[in-house]
């Protein structure tokens, strides 16, 4: 016959073991959240940085082309052709804030035998597209705080960079891409406008 023993104790977690159990949960549920929104925003300005360079280098490659992307997009002139590509980035955390893009008439007027004068013609606030990568959780600043915008452009035939107002013309520009809710995240595009050199850094 198969007896009980007396003294067998019947076992349960207790308030205190379950309350630690759930308190581990907790924790390890916050740290899980916390690191998916930091390779969230990690991620979104690695994208966000990577469509700046692409975009830099894109305007170069179809200024070195020389294509004519739209018909509508400049005037019709004889200069059809041959077309600048711009971009202008409109820094800080206001209003209008990101990247845009545009496209004008390259002007070539011959002042002499010897040499001839070669420009862009400037693009209107208008004519400018905005890139939707960069929305409004996001902020660029560049090394030129006294600058709200600074519009380049790339002119034909070899892709040479050009800024809009020639009286503050440096030859290197840095940007720093940052979020507004993380701002220990940040990465650096810089571009030469002396050799047309596009670089990126994290930092």
């Amino acid at each position: 016959m198969n007896k009980e023993p007396l003294n067998k104790e019947k076992q349960a977690f207790t308030l205190i073991e379950l309350l630690i159990v759930i308190a581990i949960i907790g924790l390890l549920t916050v740290l899980t959240v916390l690191n998916f929104n930091f390779v969230q925003q990690r991620a979104k300005l690695n994208f966000a940085t990577e469509t700046l360079v692409a975009t830099f280098r894109e305007v170069q490659t179809l200024a070195k082309s020389g294509k004519l992307i739209s018909e509508t997009a400049v005037e019709d002139t004889d200069n059809k052709k041959l077309q600048c590509y711009a971009i202008k980035i409109v820094l800080g955390d206001g209003e209008g804030k990101g990247v845009y893009r545009g496209q004008s008439n390259y002007i070539s007027i011959p002042e002499s035998q010897d040499e001839k004068i070669d420009s862009c013609k400037k693009i209107d606030d208008q004519n400018w597209q905005r890139d939707p990568v960069f929305d409004k959780t996001m902020m660029i600043v560049s090394d030129r705080p006294d600058s709200d915008s600074l519009e380049f452009y790339f002119k034909p035939p070899f892709g040479n960079v050009v800024r809009s107002d020639n009286d503050q013309f440096k030859e290197l520009y840095t940007f720093t891409i940052s979020l507004l809710s993380n701002s220990d995240l940040r990465e650096i595009v810089s571009l030469n406008l002396n050799n047309g050199n596009i670089q990126r850094e994290k930092l």
